[in-house]
């Protein structure tokens, strides 16, 4: 949105409110008699429509903020509140926190994954020992003939 539209779409009363700037520059501004700062435009570009990239660059592309202050994300499904943007450090610990969880469990399971595997090898060869020593046995055992 470049500043032509900007003064097109705003009154000169609401560009002193968004700006800051006294009543007779915004009247200036709408005459063409003076050209508005690009920084003006800016900002006001960001509380007309939102958009974060007019204000903050291309990498904020898509993201607005919404009338009533909120922060909406191109990705999204609804905008987010002040006090959800504020839990983003402590969400982020509770990830890293969960990752190293994550990662001890991993090599928890592969070690219990081993000793499993090493049980099943012993039961295996006691198994086949018994099968063997009960063969050996009945051998011996057979009656005399």
């Amino acid at each position: 949105m470049d500043s032509g539209e900007i003064l097109s779409m705003t009154s000169a009363t609401e560009l002193v409110r968004i700006t800051g700037v006294d009543a007779t520059t915004a009247r200036r501004w709408k005459s063409g008699r003076a050209r508005m700062p690009t920084a003006a435009a800016r900002l006001a570009a960001l509380r007309i429509d939102g958009d974060l990239a007019s204000l903050a660059g291309p990498d904020w592309s898509g993201w607005k903020i919404t009338r009533d202050g909120r922060l909406a994300s191109p990705r999204w499904r609804r905008p987010f509140e002040r006090w959800e943007i504020e839990q983003l450090p402590q969400l982020h610990g509770q990830a890293a926190g969960f990752d190293v969880e994550r990662r001890q469990l991993r090599q928890d399971i592969a070690r219990l994954q081993a000793e499993l595997d090493q049980e099943k090898k012993r039961a295996a060869f006691y198994r086949a020992q018994l099968v063997n020593e009960s063969r050996l046995g009945l051998a011996f055992m057979t009656p005399p003939a």
